[in-house]
């Protein structure tokens, strides 16, 4: 997907592609269950059934959880109370629901307003927006209001478990994960589950922590991808973001 979360490429074909190969798409990314899957299936017409979400802590089989980092539920909610009350000393607008989902639609929000967004489709890390809204009530990136939150919210103890931040200027967002998922011990726990004999994987990605090194993985990177990763990669799309992945796929599909 492209920076503002749109996907332009027609995945016409796609999955006739799929079923003669006797082949499936598997979306492993850092978003969260519910919007992985709708968001894989409205752009390539794939019904998913199996997915590797919110960097490897929790992983779907067949539509049914298999499994799920688990974590300190107390320590978490008490972060939330802590992270919640900063928010309300910096802004009275605060929301929560599918963040992510509303930025890309042009959710309106209060105008002119300095708006913090929960993203509570997370469930195994926490994640949230911090942007000023135009005149219309759209979100919009703010350097200034971002960075003057999150500096207020790094001052927050975190949980053990919270070991990873991930703080994103540019979309301003901050994600806030642990250190036990990763795009590598997702995909380690889904062989452990759902191996079978004779399977070949692909991870098709476009940034470091894509490289997934295990001797059954094969790396494949859109054109758009990190240098170390198209170092690595077997092959490289000419074309990037989605057109990219489907390059990717037909690459996969054909060796």
């Amino acid at each position: 997907m492209a920076k503002d979360y749109s996907c332009n490429h027609d995945f016409a074909g796609l999955k006739e592609l799929l079923r003669e190969n006797n082949a499936i798409l598997v979306p492993h990314s850092d978003t969260p269950v519910l919007r992985l899957r709708r968001n894989f299936e409205s752009a390539t017409g794939v019904k998913i059934t199996n997915l590797i979400a919110e960097r490897g802590a929790i992983i779907i089989a067949k539509n049914q959880e298999v499994f799920r980092l688990r974590f300190p539920e107390e320590a978490i909610k008490a972060y939330r109370r802590e992270l919640f009350a900063l928010a309300e000393k910096f802004t009275k607008f605060i929301y929560s629901g599918d963040s992510v989902t509303w930025v890309k639609k042009g959710k309106l929000f209060a105008k002119n307003e300095n708006v913090i967004i929960f993203d509570s489709y997370r469930q195994s890390s926490l994640g949230y927006y911090a942007r000023r809204t135009s005149p219309e009530g759209l979100a919009r990136i703010d350097n200034d209001f971002y960075h003057e939150f999150t500096a207020e919210a790094k001052k927050i103890p975190l949980p053990p478990f919270f070991d990873v931040e991930d703080y994103n200027p540019d979309y301003g967002i901050a994600i806030l994960s642990s250190s036990q998922a990763s795009k590598t011990n997702g995909f380690l726990k889904y062989l452990d589950l759902l191996d079978e004999e004779n399977c070949e994987y692909y991870m098709i990605g476009d940034y470091l922590t894509d490289i997934i090194e295990h001797p059954r993985m094969t790396l494949l990177a859109v054109n758009n991808c990190v240098e170390e990763l198209r170092n690595k990669a077997s092959f490289v799309s000419q074309s990037p973001l989605a057109k990219g992945m489907m390059e990717c796929i037909e690459y996969a599909l054909s060796i």
